[in-house]
C-alpha cells in the first residue's frame, strides 16, 4: 500500500514542475515583448523628432545598433540632463502654417487624394505631430471648389486667382540674341558725339540731320560716328527727308516703332545695318508707284536688316539693293516677317527665315550673287508656318550645292506647314535644286502651279526619317523642265534631267514633266522624255501639257 502512494507523489510532483516551467517560460516571454514594444516606442532614428539620453551621470549614448543594420548616429543629450529617457517632439507652431501662395493652385482633393479603403471622412490616415494644427484649425479658407477636410467636394468651376496686393516686381532684362550676322554690333550705346558729313543734309533716327563745316576745310570730310545710333518710341521716316544717310547701325530698341513711308530713300554706309530688337517693330510701307529704296551710300555693301526674337518685320513695295556684306540681307529669328511685291537686286546676301512664322509674296529676286546658300533659307525646330507664293527667282549666283530656296524641319516631333505656289524658281546648272525640302518630322499643305526651272534637279525631298508615313503634301499642277541630265548614258543620250527626286514615297500625280509622253523611267516609263523621276516619285497619270497656272520666264 504504501509504495504504490510514493509512486503517485513522485508523479505529482514531476507533473507539478513542468507546470511551473511552462508557466516560467511564458512569463518570460510576455516580459521580453513587453520590452520591446516598450524599447520601440521610445526610441527612434535620429532625425524622427525624438532623442534619447544616458541615466544620470553617464556620457550620452544612442541605442543599441541592431545586428546587421548600420549604427545610428549618436544623439545631442537633452537639455537639462534630466535623468530617465524622455521623448521630446519636434512641435510645429501655428504661427509657421500660412496661407496658400496667390495664383498657385491648391491639391484637389485636400491634402491628396485618399487611399482605397480609406474612409473619406478622415481628412489625414497619420496620426498628426504634437503642436502641429489640425485641418479643421487651418487659419485660411477654403477657395471656392476645394473640398473641406470632411469629404470631396465636386469643383464647380475653375477659380479665379486674386489680384496681389503685393508691388510689381521690375521688369527682367530682354535676353539677348544667339545669332552673330553683325560682327561689330555694340549694344545700346548713347550717342555723345556728331557727325561731320558731307555738305548733304543727313537725317537719322527720325530727325533731320544739319549741315557742319570740317574746321580745316578738308576736301575729304571725315567721319566720327558711332557704331550704334539707338531709337525709342515712334519714329518715321518719310519722303521729304530723302535721302536718309544711315552711316552706322540703327537699333530699334524693345517696344519701339521706325516707320519708313512711301517714296523714301535710305541710303547706308559699308558696315551699317538696321537691327529689330525683341518686341520692336520695322514698316517700310511702300506704293507701287512710290517704293522705298534701301541702298547702298558708298561703294561697297552694307549689312542688312536683323530681327531678334519677338520682332516684327514688314517690307510692302520696297527695293533692297547692295546688302548682304555678311552673307544675309535680311534675318528674322523667332519672330514674324512678312514681305510683299518688293524686289531685292544686286544683293550678297540671302533671306534666312530661323523658326519665325513668315510670308513672301510676289518678290523679286534676281542678279543677286549668294555666297552661303540660295535667294530664300527657312530652318525651324519647331513647327510652323511658311508662305511662299507669287515669287520670281532667277538669275542668280550660286556657290556649288546650293539650292535656290531651302527649307528645313529638324524637329520628329513637329510640323510644318508649307503654302508654296505660282512661283518661278530658275535655276543655274550648278546648283542643286529649285526647291530642297529638308525634314525630319512631318510636312503639311500645298505645293503647286510653281515653275522649276533649270538647275540639276526640280524638286528635292530628303528626310532622315524614311519611317515616317506619307507626308500631307499636295503636290500638284507644277512645271519642272530644262535640268541637267545627271552622268548615266540614257539619260545623257536623250537630254533627260532630273525633275523629282525623293528619298521616301512622294505623291506627284498631275505634274507637267516637259513632254507629252511624261516623265523617264528606266523601267516603268521608258519612251517618256520629259523630265526623270526618282524610284519613289508617284507619277501617273501626268499632265499631257503645261497647266495654265504656272508662271513663265
Amino acid at each position: 500500500m504504501i509504495p504504490q502512494i510514493r509512486v503517485k507523489t513522485l508523479r505529482h510532483i514531476v507533473s507539478s514542475r513542468d507546470t511551473l516551467a511552462l508557466v516560467g517560460s511564458l512569463v518570460s516571454l510576455i516580459i521580453m515583448v513587453t520590452a520591446v514594444l516598450l524599447l520601440s516606442f521610445f526610441w527612434q532614428p535620429e532625425g524622427t523628432g525624438r532623442t534619447a539620453s544616458s541615466p544620470v551621470g553617464g556620457e550620452p549614448t544612442g541605442p543599441t545598433p541592431t545586428p546587421g543594420r548600420a549604427p545610428a548616429t549618436e544623439d545631442p543629450p537633452l537639455p537639462g540632463g534630466s535623468p530617465g529617457v524622455q521623448v521630446q517632439v519636434a512641435a510645429l507652431p501655428t504661427s509657421t502654417v500660412k496661407p496658400w501662395i496667390e495664383g498657385v493652385p491648391t491639391p484637389a482633393p485636400f491634402p491628396f487624394p485618399q487611399s482605397e479603403g480609406v474612409p473619406t471622412t478622415a481628412p489625414f490616415p497619420f496620426r498628426w505631430p504634437e503642436g502641429m494644427p489640425t485641418p479643421a484649425s487651418f487659419p485660411f479658407p477654403l477657395p471656392a471648389g476645394m473640398p473641406t477636410p470632411g469629404g470631396y467636394v465636386e469643383p464647380t468651376s475653375t477659380p479665379t486667382p486674386t489680384p496681389s496686393p503685393t508691388p510689381t516686381p521690375p521688369p527682367t532684362a530682354t535676353r539677348e540674341p544667339t545669332y552673330t550676322p553683325m560682327p561689330t554690333y555694340t549694344p545700346f550705346p548713347t550717342p555723345t558725339e556728331t557727325l561731320t558729313p558731307e555738305p548733304t543734309t543727313t537725317a537719322e533716327a527720325g530727325t533731320p540731320g544739319t549741315e557742319t563745316a570740317t574746321p580745316n576745310s578738308s576736301p575729304t570730310p571725315v567721319l566720327t560716328a558711332l557704331p550704334v545710333e539707338t531709337i525709342s518710341g515712334t519714329i518715321q521716316w518719310h519722303r521729304e527727308m530723302s535721302p536718309v544717310v544711315v552711316d552706322r547701325t540703327v537699333q530699334l530698341l524693345p517696344d519701339s516703332v521706325l516707320i519708313i513711308g512711301a517714296g523714301t530713300e535710305v541710303r547706308l554706309d559699308e558696315g551699317a545695318s538696321l537691327n529689330v530688337d525683341s518686341r520692336a517693330q520695322l514698316y517700310i510701307s511702300g506704293t507701287p508707284d512710290q517704293p522705298v529704296r534701301l541702298v547702298g551710300h558708298r561703294p561697297g555693301h552694307w549689312q542688312g536688316i536683323f530681327g531678334r526674337p519677338g520682332s516684327l518685320i514688314i517690307l510692302e513695295h520696297a527695293e533692297i539693293r547692295d546688302g548682304g556684306s555678311t552673307g544675309t540681307v535680311l534675318l528674322s529669328e523667332q519672330g514674324e516677317l512678312i514681305i510683299r511685291e518688293s524686289k531685292f537686286l544686286e544683293n550678297h546676301g540671302t533671306i534666312l527665315v530661323s523658326n519665325s512664322k513668315a510670308e513672301i509674296r510676289g518678290c523679286e529676286m534676281w542678279g543677286n550673287d549668294y555666297a552661303y546658300g540660295g535667294a530664300v533659307m527657312a530652318t525651324y525646330t519647331e513647327g510652323n508656318f511658311l508662305t511662299l507664293t507669287g515669287n520670281r527667282i532667277g538669275r542668280n549666283r550660286m556657290s556649288d550645292g546650293a539650292s535656290s530656296v531651302e527649307i528645313a524641319l529638324q524637329n520628329a516631333q513637329a510640323a510644318l506647314i508649307l503654302d508654296i505656289q505660282g512661283n518661278l524658281v530658275q535655276s543655274e546648272a550648278y546648283e542643286h535644286a529649285n526647291l530642297l525640302l529638308s525634314s525630319t518630322g512631318l510636312l503639311e499643305g500645298t505645293v503647286s502651279c510653281n515653275s522649276f526651272i533649270g538647275g540639276q534637279t526640280g524638286l528635292h525631298l530628303r528626310t532622315e526619317t524614311p519611317q515616317i508615313p506619307n507626308f500631307k503634301l499636295s503636290i500638284f499642277h507644277n512645271l519642272a523642265d530644262d535640268h541637267v541630265p545627271p552622268v548615266v548614258p540614257d539619260y545623257l543620250n536623250h537630254g533627260i534631267g532630273r525633275g523629282a527626286i525623293s528619298e521616301i514615297p512622294l505623291d506627284m500625280r498631275q505634274n507637267w514633266w516637259g513632254e507629252p509622253s511624261g516623265p523617264y523611267h528606266p523601267e516603268e516609263n521608258p519612251e517618256g522624255r520629259g523630265d526623270a523621276v526618282g524610284s519613289n516619285i508617284l507619277y501617273r497619270p501626268w499632265l499631257d501639257a503645261p497647266p495654265p497656272c504656272v508662271p513663265w520666264p
